[in-house]
């Protein structure tokens, strides 16, 4: 993997922190081969889309500041700018820290120090303490600050600053919360899917391992029935000639029709021959256990390069039906959707491709 600054960021790295050095490269590693440039933007959406656990997370913050840090040095980005410092605030701020300390993450004090003191400044500005704060001042405060901000980090922002009057109240007997009954609903984000070429990839990497593994791929991917559903299927379930599965209980509680494509009848044809266990009650992949066939799915991907779980193939065939003009509708019925606004997710996964090919057509226009 190669990236520009990559030998001299990792020899600045074994001066000052030669420990963690290798674990902040593969974490740029990560980093580049989503994103062509280092920019704020970039490193929200690569921590967003972490699915990570939050220790794994912070320690991702750590290295991409730790970069952040080198490219300032060498004078390719401008210093952040730090909050001013007002002694009142600072002191507030931190008898709040020491209250967390030992019950808190370092990186939850360290976000909720942050936020605090950027919504302690807000109200000096309107000459208001912290307990004389009303709901109209968080919401006034939320929406000066919302600007270039997701919607999940204001969600954050009311998260600690609900935190910050939790633990104001221990300190100084402050009842007052103006950030109790803001709500503001979380992002879903959107669901990662893969491109026609990843799934060959799959499929070519499956067809070599065996048989079961070949046709629980393409079954997947064809037919976009969840894992859960494959785990339930027997061979009374499926037909073979009509390239129909009848999924008996599927999330919504109701039984439907999934349909499969011709890959997939032979690959299943050639699978139920394999196996001795073909009666019309028998289970197709032999298993109960969802979570056994998405490490299945995940060893496959692994060989292959490609990160994939059974329900990233799910999406990937909403969003290739959604791009190849497949109404709607037919959408919902064919991936088992019971309300149409799970579907509409791929509506916007396909008008960011529109928008991603349309910046590519200027940008070569300018070359």
């Amino acid at each position: 993997m190669f990236w520009e600054n990559r030998e001299e960021f990792l020899e600045w790295l074994m001066k000052r922190n030669p420990g963690s050095a290798h674990a902040y490269i593969n974490v740029l590693d990560m980093f580049f081969r989503r994103f062509n440039e280092f920019n704020e933007e970039n490193v929200k959406k690569f921590l967003e889309q972490a699915k990570v656990k939050e220790e794994t997370r912070y320690n991702y913050k750590t290295a991409l500041n730790s970069y952040r840090k080198f490219l300032g040095e060498k004078g390719v980005l401008p210093k952040v700018e730090e909050l001013p410092r007002d002694p009142e605030i600072e002191s507030l701020i931190e008898e709040i820290a020491r209250l967390m300390q030992g019950k808190y993450a370092q990186h939850t004090i360290k976000q909720t120090k942050e936020h605090s003191r950027r919504w302690l400044l807000f109200l000096k500005r309107r000459g208001k303490k912290a307990e004389e704060a009303t709901q109209y001042d968080a919401e006034l405060f939320l929406s000066e600050i919302s600007s270039g901000k997701k919607r999940n980090s204001l969600v954050s922002y009311v998260d600690s600053l609900r935190r910050f009057y939790n633990l104001l109240r221990v300190a100084k007997g402050i009842n007052n919360n103006p950030f109790l009954l803001i709500k503001i609903k979380p992002e879903k984000p959107l669901p990662r899917y893969l491109e026609r070429e990843e799934i060959e990839k799959l499929k070519e990497e499956a067809k070599k391992i065996g048989e079961r593994e070949y046709a629980l791929i393409c079954l997947l991917y064809s037919s976009g029935i969840r894992v859960g559903e494959a785990c339930n299927l027997t061979w009374g379930d499926v037909d073979l000639r009509g390239r129909k599965l009848y999924i008996r209980s599927s999330k919504t509680g109701e039984g439907r029709i999934a349909y499969f494509n011709e890959e997939t009848a032979i690959a299943l044809g050639r699978w139920k021959l394999k196996t001795a266990w073909a009666n019309k009650n028998d289970r197709v992949f032999l298993t109960r256990n969802p979570h056994y066939l998405t490490r299945i799915v995940k060893e496959i991907g692994k060989i292959a390069g490609v990160e994939v779980t059974p329900h990233r193939l799910r999406h990937s065939l909403g969003t290739h039906l959604v791009r190849a003009g497949v109404e709607l509708r037919i959408v919902q019925e064919i991936l088992g959707h019971k309300d149409i606004r799970n579907t509409q997710i791929y509506t916007k996964l396909s008008q960011k491709d529109v928008e991603k090919a349309y910046r590519e057509f200027w940008r070569e226009q300018s070359i």
